[in-house]
């Protein structure tokens, strides 16, 4: 082989190589965006079994067009006034399995069991159907999550009616991750397009 002929088969396979790179680029994209939509089915399923097991609401907070994403326990008035009392007096038994006074609790509760997507995939959309247990907690929250109500599980094994849009960076193809209230049961959708993603069901 000569050294011309060494070149022409060099520059084939730079040509060729440069020529499958954005292919090779979107199906490692779709492929993040799946994985992050099974995060996120993982992340559901865990905050509702945690629920039933300590027997207190837990909540699942993101923010549109972020990549973060949180479960962490929602604690009423009662429960938060139960452990300053109990941090007043030195006795820690009240307010034993909670953070600390609601003061200081904000950032520690914050830096614990963030999650994140994979890299380049966002929540794009999110619904969920509000009812009486759901409005009553987030009037007490006082707008304190990052994107309105947040996915609520129940000790009961219940849950939010929910659903959350995931997107990768180009926007050109989405996921839905999908919570039924009565059973708990989650759906991820295959991946679609923006036509697709209009006429897909609640």
């Amino acid at each position: 082989m000569t050294l011309l002929e060494l070149m022409l088969v060099l520059a084939l396979l730079v040509v060729f190589g440069t020529m499958s790179m954005p292919a090779f680029r979107m199906a490692l994209d779709n492929h993040r965006l799946r994985q992050g939509a099974e995060l996120v089915r993982i992340e559901w399923n865990k905050a509702r079994l945690k629920a039933m097991r300590t027997g207190q609401i837990q909540m699942f907070r993101y923010a549109v067009q972020s990549s973060s994403c949180q479960v962490m326990p929602y604690y009423s008035q009662q429960d938060w006034l139960e452990a300053d009392a109990a941090h007043a007096t030195g006795s820690g038994v009240a307010g034993a399995n909670l953070p600390p006074p609601m003061a200081t609790a904000g950032a520690d509760q914050a830096m614990q069991g963030e999650r994140a997507l994979p890299e380049g995939v966002v929540f794009v959309q999110g619904e969920v159907e509000a009812n009486q247990r759901s409005y009553d907690i987030q009037q007490q929250l006082q707008g304190g999550q990052p994107s309105g109500v947040p996915v609520l599980f129940y000790p009961d094994g219940t849950t939010s009616d929910a659903r959350v849009v995931l997107t990768n960076q180009y926007e050109r193809l989405f996921v839905v991750v999908s919570l039924r209230s009565l059973t708990g049961m989650t759906r991820v959708s295959n991946l679609l397009s923006s036509d697709e993603l209009q006429q897909y069901p609640y």
